[in-house]
C-alpha cells in the first residue's frame, strides 16, 4: 500500500505483476479490507485465469479479511513475515518508483482518473535490464500471448487495460 496523503486517509494500491514487472494501480478512499479486496478484483479480473494465481501482501490491516480477496479474486493470498519488505521487493521498488510521480505531500483527490492511468502507463513503458530491456507492457502481452489458447491474445500492455483505475 503507498500512501500518498499526508492524512494518510487516502492510499494508492499498488499491484504488480511478479515475472513482468507489470503495474495496476488503484486509489482507495481508506485502507479497509473489503474495499482492496473490490479494488484487487477489478484490477485483475480480466487476466486469463493462468495468470490469477495468487497475491503476496504484507501484515497490514487493510488484508485482515483475505478470505473475502481470496473469494472475490479466486487467488490465494500468501502474507510476508512481519517486518520484512524484502518478501515483495517488487511492490516495493514499484512504491519507490511511484514517488517520481506523486510525492509524499500529494494530496490524491487532486489526481484525477486520467493522471492515474498516465502514471501507470509511464511506469509500464518504462524498458527494464531485468527484462532484457523489454517494457513491463511488451513483456506482459508475450506473457499473456504464451498462456492464451490458440496463442492470440488481445494487447494487454501495450492497450490500457479494460477496468476503472478507480474501482
Amino acid at each position: 500500500m503507498f500512501r500518498a496523503a499526508l492524512n494518510g486517509q487516502r492510499n494508492v494500491m499498488t499491484l504488480v505483476e511478479r515475472t513482468t514487472r507489470f503495474v495496476r494501480l488503484a486509489r482507495l478512499e481508506d485502507r479497509a479490507s473489503r474495499g482492496v479486496a473490490r479494488a484487487m478484483q477489478a484490477l485483475t479480473a480480466h487476466l486469463p485465469a493462468p495468470l490469477r494465481q495468487s497475491v503476496t501482501c504484507d501484515q497490514g490491516s487493510e488484508f485482515v479479511t483475505f478470505t473475502a480477496t481470496e473469494k472475490t479474486t479466486g487467488m490465494t493470498v500468501w502474507f510476508c513475515d512481519p517486518r520484512s519488505p524484502w518478501q515483495k521487493g517488487s511492490v516495493e521498488n514499484m512504491n519507490g518508483r511511484l514517488r517520481q510521480f506523486l510525492p509524499m505531500d500529494t494530496l490524491l483527490p487532486s489526481i484525477g482518473p486520467s493522471a492515474l492511468r498516465a502514471i501507470e502507463a509511464r511506469m509500464n513503458a518504462t524498458p527494464r535490464k531485468c527484462l532484457g530491456y523489454l517494457t513491463p507492457a511488451e513483456a506482459m502481452d508475450r506473457l499473456i500471448e504464451s498462456v492464451s489458447p490458440g496463442g492470440a491474445a488481445p494487447p494487454y500492455g501495450s492497450a490500457a487495460p479494460p477496468g476503472p483505475a478507480f474501482p
